[in-house]
């Protein structure tokens, strides 16, 4: 059974990037969806006996989604209806069964999956075609879809490297050195990734996910009084960095790149460092109703995508809809800062690091249903799930514990 399910999780991860591919955005969408199906029914077919799942965050899936089809029903569109229905199965599939599915071992298989899944889209093409442009775009629609995709796929390796090493300065559990070793080099080579994309957007998230990680870090060192420790074995694993990134300079000239690119963007639209996204933004919250104008609303009316998932929201479903999905993540957040705060997981770091990752990336792209907004859903489950629902044989009786 758990071949089906780690398999189904790579084709999940693989459909998400895949549909910012070039003409492939229908295939890429509809392969995730059906993923997403695949997962629900496979409660069935396997006969899953014990649900896990997180009641607040239950409610306000089942809210939004609600309200998004009193949304659709007032503008009239099945499209809007047919995405509202996809969200709260995005929901099931990854928060509630993956955890269900795969217990403790789900952020290990997250890790795994989520890095040969993005072998074929990310690491073959730069290998066979090498970086013949820049900024670097891969086989991506942009070099924009490629830094969200690089970047996501960063938080998720950050997330892992912290944690390993969080085991080794504050638990008695030492993690393989070598894997260590690993997850550092792959988090370096993907944020290099992020570099030569030219991405403002990802390059700020990573920097800002990682900001975040550490800062946690330095709480459990005050928690735990081993700041000291802390300091001792970063210092040690200093001139180790130098080295890395020295080599990583050598193959891409990352401050070069950083500081003609990535810094040169922020001067050259000082003026307006979100690139005329404001307007939408303005325009959006002043045309904004209870339920939305529907799927066709930013493309007819302002003639500009909306560059920010929350805008969106409040654009296509209104402002009742909008709410809901704030209060969703507000509620996710707080899960992830409890969980990495008080658990002692394996890779604890997960869930609050691809949240913190999709909520920055939403700040300046929509991210509906792409692979940051997957990611992040996938590893709430690890920090969220606090109840169980207890199936027997009978379909209609259940126990809630």
């Amino acid at each position: 059974m758990k071949i089906v399910f780690v398999s189904l999780l790579l084709v999940l991860f693989f459909f998400s990037s895949y549909r910012m591919v070039g003409e492939n955005v229908a295939v890429g969408a509809y392969g995730a969806y059906a993923t997403y199906l695949l997962i629900i029914t496979a409660l069935l077919l396997f006969k899953v006996k014990k649900v896990e799942f997180n009641k607040s965050l239950l409610i306000l899936a089942g809210l939004f989604s609600f309200t998004a089809m009193m949304s659709a029903f007032f503008n009239s569109e099945i499209g809007l209806l047919v995405q509202s229905v996809i969200f709260f199965c995005l929901f099931l599939s990854t928060t509630v069964l993956l955890q269900t599915y795969f217990k403790g071992t789900l952020g290990k298989m997250i890790v795994l999956t989520l890095v040969i899944a993005h072998v074929p889209l990310v690491l073959i093409p730069l290998l066979t075609g090498g970086m013949v442009m820049f900024p670097y775009r891969g086989i991506f629609d942009n070099p924009n879809s490629f830094g969200m995709v690089t970047a996501t796929v960063f938080s998720v390796l950050l997330g892992a490297l912290l944690s390993k090493i969080d085991r080794v300065v504050f638990y008695k559990e030492k993690p393989s050195k070598l894997n260590i070793l690993i997850f550092f080099a792959l988090a370096v080579s993907s944020f290099s990734l992020i570099v030569i994309s030219a991405s403002r957007t990802s390059f700020t998230t990573a920097i800002i996910s990682t900001f975040a990680g550490l800062a946690v870090m330095f709480l459990f060192s005050i928690k735990h009084r081993r700041v000291l420790k802390m300091t001792y074995k970063l210092v040690l694993s200093l001139p180790f960095v130098a080295v890395f990134y020295f080599l990583i300079n050598k193959v891409i000239p990352v401050n070069l790149y950083v500081q003609a690119v990535i810094f040169s963007k922020f001067e050259r639209k000082s003026g307006d460092l979100l690139d005329g996204r404001t307007r939408v933004w303005i325009e959006t919250i002043r045309d904004a109703n209870p339920f939305g104008h529907g799927e066709q609303y930013f493309e007819r009316q302002i003639g500009l995508g909306a560059h920010n998932t929350f805008i969106y929201i409040i654009g296509v479903y209104g402002w009742i809809p909008s709410i809901l999905f704030i209060s969703f993540f507000i509620a996710a957040l707080y899960y992830c800062i409890r969980f990495v705060l008080n658990s002692d997981y394996e890779y604890k770091y997960l869930p609050l690091i691809t949240l913190i990752t999709f909520l920055g990336l939403s700040m300046a792209e929509n991210q509906m249903f792409k692979i940051a907004m997957i990611v992040a859903f996938a590893c709430l489950g690890l920090a969220a799930n606090n109840k169980k629902i207890i199936l027997t044989k009978s379909a209609k009786d259940h126990t809630v514990r």
